[in-house]
């Protein structure tokens, strides 16, 4: 009695540390869906070259659509004033509209470079109708203004400084332009899309996503637990822990300076129901020794299930955390979080279960106390003596069968996609932008070389030229935005109506020197965008409707191969919808590699228990329904993303416990000298393996009602892959055990 006193007043105050640290850590939880890259990745790497040169900033555009033409003074004015709004937001570093694009004009042997709005200004620009007239006649028409002149679209920057600080600069960008477009007269729509808006909705679905659905799927489970353990005291000891492994979650994602993503709120459910399924099985356990008048109920508990338990610890942490190998950042920050997890959860439950056993014993009158649906068991234990090779020859075969549609298997990492479905706001708007502008989707080539003043060669610029309207036939690349552009307008306002650009370098390199008089401190004039200040790296931005990751590759295989035989300098593909094709090789890459550690784990952990033959043999149900379920995606042509990578981590980390907790007691009730081992095992084990695998399937299922693609794909095959390893567990393994003469 006095150790279990001592013992209170130990876990009573760790129980206040943990309280007090759960307290600080949840105001510094963070939704981020930004980083996917490391910064040593060399397609990373690309990425903050094309920022730091060309693009720098978090991306966005604001649109916004007129009753009628946008070219009248009303709308000009209007127009103006909301630009000025824009502009003097605190972190809106750029702004590109038809108002800021720049115009050059030659006028009575006067050349001026300026944007629009001072064109208009200071009279150079005489009236609105010739405003118009010299506008539709720019490369901007269509890139920032719709053919019927009603939807106009304004280019924002926002300030990144990559110093911790560039999630609040983005959130509140977005939020005080959410915040003026809602203030908009009732004759003008508008909305904002581009990257920092839709990350920006990414974080918010994610936060929303789990405050909806953490409560929803705790309250099933507490209401699934009440039904099938028929005892409060029985719900306490199962939900006291859960609710202790639920707090390490935000602590372990603040510690490490982690950020919630759409990947790890998966962690959340883990945690929930893993801990209510080891504390279900101790429980087991535990009224097993009651009925058999043990003296010491709670010790034989602690012997018969930490080994068992530890094992589907070690296993499911190792088979999650074998994502740290992944180069995508939020799969390999969950590989770090989820092996703390699951290993720190252990010692919870290890402590609190047997202490609130203690505490509040539950009551258990009879064996029928412990039974569940017994005619079940019955049947299904005759099935399985009467039919035990047509069973198990009939599963594996099905297996082979079915998985040779993973040759068919595809990925889909466009954020949109992914994400979004087609009636979400993100998808309607990033449609409208494709319908009314030359394209929502951006690809940039960027071409770096070592000597300075390249481009300013008539013969690099030429073959520059050449190569880019040969990569504009593809039907997928709508336009580009490069060097050639500024040059074809200043050569035009020369009057030079004898080529459409410069013939010499001599010719090229004049042009330049009056473009170059655009250039300010800022670098936000018409050539920064595209080429740097010493002529020696350059970058073409292609324009192309939103892309699936298909599209994608497709479009990067014809850029690769325009730009092939382009000798001058080194050329790399990068930008927004690169970085979505360049995922989809890593999730690919994930998938096997951590499905290849898990399953090595898994097989030594079973040698090791079981022996090379038992061990072996109980491989099996956990690879069949891991197979199904991934042979499952290309049959409903659900491609591979972020989240249905970590299916067949989950399918094998929740199928290897089970079969874990069923061969343990095969191998305790085969040393007790019993009979028929595997009926005794399956009769004992019915109850825990059916509560655990409801409490999984309904836990993850919840996520199924997501409002986010990605959730809600993952919600729905992960719950069958639960209800899979149940049936492998229940009926496959004693079947395949009898087959090869086991039992």
């Amino acid at each position: 009695m006095m150790s279990f006193r001592v013992a209170k007043y130990i876990i009573f105050f760790m129980l206040l540390a943990f309280g007090a640290l759960l307290f600080r850590v949840i105001p510094q939880l963070s939704f981020n869906n930004d980083y996917w890259l490391p910064n040593d990745n060399p397609y990373q790497r690309d990425l903050n070259t094309l920022e730091q040169e060309f693009q720098p900033g978090f991306g966005s555009v604001v649109v916004l659509s007129f009753p009628d033409a946008f070219f009248t003074n009303d709308n000009l004015a209007f127009f103006r004033q909301f630009k000025q709004q824009i502009e003097s937001l605190d972190h809106v570093v750029k702004v590109n509209s038809p108002l800021d694009a720049t115009v050059i004009m030659n006028a009575d042997d006067t050349l001026r470079i300026e944007t629009y709005n001072d064109a208009l200004t200071n009279g150079h620009i005489a009236s609105v109708d010739a405003y118009r007239s010299l506008f539709l006649k720019s490369p901007y028409h269509e890139k920032l203004l719709s053919n019927n002149e009603q939807w106009v679209a304004l280019s924002v920057s926002i300030d990144k400084k990559n110093d911790g600080k560039d999630l609040h600069r983005r959130v509140s960008s977005v939020l005080e332009i959410k915040e003026i477009l809602q203030s908009l007269p009732q004759y003008v729509n508008g909305f904002i899309t581009g990257d920092a808006a839709i990350f920006y909705e990414m974080d918010t679905a994610t936060q929303h996503n789990l405050v909806r659905l953490l409560p929803l799927a705790f309250g099933l489970l507490l209401l699934i637990a009440w039904i099938f353990l028929k005892q409060w005291r029985s719900v306490v000891i199962v939900i006291v822990p859960t609710l202790i492994n639920l707090g390490l979650v935000p602590i372990f994602i603040v510690m490490l300076g982690h950020t919630i993503t759409i990947v790890n709120i998966t962690l959340f459910i883990l945690a929930l129901v893993i801990t209510i399924a080891d504390s279900i099985h101790i429980l087991n356990y535990w009224e097993r020794y009651v009925l058999n008048k043990s003296p010491h109920p709670i010790a034989d508990t602690i012997r018969a299930s930490w080994l068992p338990c530890f094992i589907t610890s070690i296993t499911t942490a190792v088979g999650f955390g074998s994502f740290v190998t992944s180069a995508i950042i939020p799969l390999n920050h969950y590989g770090i979080e989820s092996f703390l997890v699951m290993l720190f959860a252990y010692v919870v439950v290890m402590t609190m279960v047997p202490f609130l056993l203690h505490l509040l014993p539950p009551h258990v009158r009879s064996k029928t106390d412990t039974l569940l649906f017994p005619t079940v068991v019955s049947k299904c234990a005759q099935l399985i003596a009467n039919h035990y090779k047509k069973i198990s020859i009939l599963t594996i075969a099905f297996a082979l069968v079915i998985s040779q549609v993973l040759w068919f298997a595809t990925t889909e990492t466009s954020f949109i996609s992914v994400f979004f479905n087609h009636e979400h706001p993100v998808q309607k708007q990033v449609a409208l932008v494709d319908t009314h502008f030359t394209g929502s989707g951006r690809l940039d080539v960027l071409i770096k070389t070592n000597a300075p003043d390249t481009f300013k060669s008539i013969d690099a610029f030429n073959k520059l030229n050449s190569t880019i309207n040969q990569s504009l036939s593809h039907p997928l690349l709508k336009s580009t935005v490069d060097m050639t552009m500024p040059v074809s307008m200043i050569h035009q306002s020369f009057n030079n109506n004898a080529s459409p650009l410069p013939t010499t370098s001599d010719e090229l390199e004049q042009e330049l020197l009056f473009l170059e008089f655009s250039r300010g401190e800022t670098k936000t004039d018409v050539l920064s965008a595209v080429v740097d200040f010493d002529y020696q790296n350059l970058r073409v931005e292609y324009i192309t409707e939103q892309l699936n990751t298909q599209g994608i590759k497709d479009a990067i295989q014809f850029l690769n191969e325009s730009f092939k035989s382009f000798d001058i300098g080194t050329v790399a593909i990068t930008g927004g919808q690169f970085l979505s094709y360049v995922l989809g090789n890593y999730v690919m890459q994930s998938q096997f590699i951590t499905i290849i550690i898990t399953l090595s784990f898994v097989w030594l952990i079973f040698i090791g228990l079981y022996g090379l033959r038992l061990g072996s043999i109980g491989m099996i149900p956990n690879t069949i329904p891991l197979v199904l379920t991934l042979s499952l995606l290309p049959i409903t042509n659900t491609p591979f993303d972020f989240a249905t990578v970590l299916i067949s981590s989950i399918t094998l980390g929740l199928c290897v416990d089970d079969t874990i907790h069923w061969l343990h007691y095969y191998t305790l009730c085969k040393q007790h000298g019993d009979q028929n081992p595997a009926i005794k095992t399956t009769q004992a084990m019915f109850k825990p393996l059916f509560l655990t695998s409801i409490i999984l399937g309904v836990g993850f299922g919840v996520l199924s009602i997501a409002n986010l693609v990605i959730l809600k794909t993952f919600g729905l095959f992960t719950a069958l892959s639960i209800c899979l390893a149940f049936f492998a567990d229940v009926i496959l393994l004693p079947a395949i055990l009898r087959w090869r003469k086991f039992m």
